[in-house]
């Protein structure tokens, strides 16, 4: 589903963002079918370690990426935007594992083209200052077929070719191997002779709207 948050941004900045609808777990709701307070019952406000604000959106504002998919009548859709967002830095960069696990999903569940609106919807690719931090964490990252079979083509592919004014051409050539990522960490000397260690390195995931 693309939708349009104009509400939750300024006017200047207002997009459209791509995502997936999900029915709200049982119990969520309060007994009245109202959504649970705000301040001390939802924990979906937690979610990754990051204050999340819950917004209700208007059916209006949604588009369907499949013409015979349909929200139910009467149902109620909440979304969840991160308050503070940070951009990617060396202790907390982008992780290729985490997005080729977010970009399987929606290869599995819609198809192709939902991975693309989901590439091309999403900033923080790159910093303000030109600065890129992202670590290419997958499983055996010089042979990826292993764990993910071809759908690491199709990734990488859809990574390449966007032509989304939030991800400049040629962005996917700084994504980082880890011997290269250690590289960046201001002030550090890597010897590319030494194992890297990079278990301290806290994942930073891509400053998307769901």
């Amino acid at each position: 589903v693309l939708c349009t948050l104009p509400a939750l941004v300024d006017a200047g900045d207002a997009r459209d963002v791509v995502g997936m609808l999900y029915p709200a777990p049982e119990g969520w709701a309060a007994p009245d079918g109202n959504p649970p307070d705000v301040a001390k019952d939802d924990k979906h406000q937690d979610l990754w370690n990051t204050k999340q604000k819950r917004h209700e959106l208007q059916a209006g504002q949604l588009t369907m990426l499949n013409s015979w998919m349909q929200v139910p009548e009467n149902s109620r859709i909440f979304t969840f935007v991160c308050v503070e967002p940070k951009t990617p830095t060396f202790g907390h960069p982008i992780s290729q594992q985490v997005l080729d696990m977010l970009l399987l999903e929606a290869l599995e569940s819609v198809g192709e083209d939902f991975c693309k609106e989901f590439v091309d919807s999403t900033t923080g690719w790159v910093n303000p200052d030109g600065s890129c931090f992202w670590f290419n964490d997958r499983k055996l990252p010089r042979r990826p077929w292993l764990a993910l079979g071809g759908n690491y083509k199709i990734f990488d592919r859809i990574l390449l070719e966007t032509t989304s004014d939030t991800m400049p051409r040629g962005t996917l050539y700084k994504r980082r191997l880890a011997e290269e990522f250690a590289a960046l960490n201001p002030g550090h000397e890597h010897d590319p002779a030494s194992p890297t260690d990079a278990s301290h390195i806290r994942f930073f995931g891509l400053a998307h709207e769901h």
